[in-house]
Formats: C-alpha cells, structure tokens, sequence
C-alpha cells in the first residue's frame, strides 16, 4: 500500500514536505510505493510534527552535511634560485 502523503498523477509529489517536492526514484521504491513508509525519514518528521516538514528540513534528512575545511588554503610563493 502506498504513502498516505504519496501524489501519484500529473505531478508525482510527497506531501509530507511543503511545496512541490518530487521524491528520488531510491524513496519511491523503498517508501512511498511500499509498505515500508513508517520507516520514511520525511514521514516520521511529519507524523512527529504533526505537520508538513520544509524544503531545507527534508534535505537535511536526505543530505550529508558539507565537510568542514580542515584549514586554510595554503598561499604558494615562488622563490627565487
């Protein structure tokens, strides 16, 4: 059985997510098509919320966060020689 928040028509979307949010092929196969859902991250944030989730809420459950730099570029000089 599908998402209860799965929009299968014109436009394929998840309405866990405010806005117009078209999930990957990787969570319709394994969440919104399937049985699987209460293991959807999405759907657990907005069974938790009680609510749609935002746009930057979802990809940060969807994304790994950006690696800090481990320091400062480092300035070459060329030396005379």
């Amino acid at each position: 059985m599908a998402c209860e928040c799965f929009e299968e028509g014109r436009v394929t979307r998840c309405r866990a997510v405010t806005g117009t949010l078209i999930p990957s092929h990787h969570e319709r196969e394994n969440y919104c098509r399937s049985d699987g859902n209460f293991g959807c991250p999405t759907y657990r944030l907005y069974r938790l919320r009680g609510a749609p989730v935002s746009q930057d809420a979802y990809y940060s459950l969807w994304t790994t966060p950006a690696a800090p730099e481990e320091r400062a570029p480092r300035v070459l000089r060329r030396v005379a020689g």
